[in-house]
């Protein structure tokens, strides 16, 4: 049963707090070092998605919205048999703890979306810093465990961004198939999209919740995925932890197997992202941005964007 006061949740935020303001000031300092460092080298690039000789992927949701759907979600996902990931803002902890509680006690796993889902990219280093670690205190808070993992806001990143949130210990995960639920997409296109776009094992599916589209379709998609063999864990179970590399495209392959020469991290020969300028809530940088097939992760000051796509907003 979750029964936690006021005065013990301000007390343990304290706590938190002063333990790791320390190391945030330390991370700053790395982390700027650390991106000129890499800006002559090589991009930075976060897991999008698995290479994997089994079909385990994962069903991950963005929660940032309302909660309109939680009971209905977690009751398709028992039936289901799923666990999934659900990246969180912070605010939506301080919306919605009990809803946090409810998908924790079934299994989720909780990760980090930011407080307050600023555009990671237009921030310091210090408020990329304190908004990451503040959205991950209220994580904890709630539910006991430390978030491991983080998404950014949109989708965007740079050198700086990555380095800075793998510097605080998270991975930086991305996705690789994207529902493009934020469109409110027609029930049988999504399902259709979402089927035909997850091809093997180590996919990362982006969902969002509080999405009337993306329950209705939801059931049978998990339906037709378990039919082409695939089988769903959390994204902490899907990523390797260690003794691993990202290629260019951001797959994560784990040095223990048999790799090729062209395997090793390189930087993205272009550097296309989304309108620094819309208000977009969907983070669709693959799929709508430059063209609707997944070419290779994409950051840095954008070359050409379609000015008519139309950014969800929220």
């Amino acid at each position: 049963m979750y029964v936690l006061t006021m005065t013990k949740r301000k007390l343990l935020r304290v706590v938190i707090c002063t333990t790791l303001i320390i190391a945030g000031i330390s991370i700053g300092i790395y982390a700027v070092l650390s991106a000129v460092n890499t800006g002559a080298s090589s991009k930075k690039v976060p897991i999008y998605s698995v290479n994997r000789d089994d079909k385990k992927i994962s069903i991950t949701f963005d929660a940032a919205w309302g909660n309109t759907d939680t009971d209905e979600l977690i009751e398709i996902l028992k039936e289901g048999d799923v666990k999934a990931t659900f990246f969180v803002t912070g605010e939506w902890v301080d919306k919605f703890p009990e809803d946090i509680k409810k998908f924790f006690d079934e299994g989720h796993e909780i990760q980090n979306h930011s407080d307050k889902h600023p555009h990671p990219r237009k921030i310091g280093i210090n408020e990329l810093i304190e908004d990451t670690r503040n959205c991950g205190i209220k994580i904890e808070e709630v539910t006991g465990v430390a978030p491991t993992l983080y998404r950014a806001p949109y989708g965007e990143y740079n050198d700086k961004v990555v380095t800075t949130v793998e510097g605080m210990g998270y991975k930086f995960i991305q996705w690789n198939v994207d529902s493009i639920d934020w469109k409110d997409l027609e029930k049988d296109k999504m399902i259709n999209r979402i089927v035909s776009r997850t091809k093997q094992g180590g996919d990362i599916l982006l969902f969002h919740n509080d999405r009337p589209n993306t329950m209705a379709a939801l059931p049978e998609i998990i339906e037709k995925l378990k039919e082409n063999g695939f089988e769903f864990v959390t994204v902490s179970e899907l990523i390797y932890k260690s003794d691993y590399r990202i290629d260019n495209n951001g797959v994560q392959h784990s040095n223990m197997a048999d790799s090729s020469p062209g395997d090793v991290t390189t930087p993205p020969e272009t550097d296309v992202d989304v309108n620094n300028d819309t208000e977009a809530e969907g983070e669709d940088n693959n799929d709508d941005v430059a063209k609707d097939e997944i070419d290779k992760p994409t950051q840095g000051k954008p070359k050409k964007i379609d000015k008519n796509i139309d950014f969800p907003t929220g």
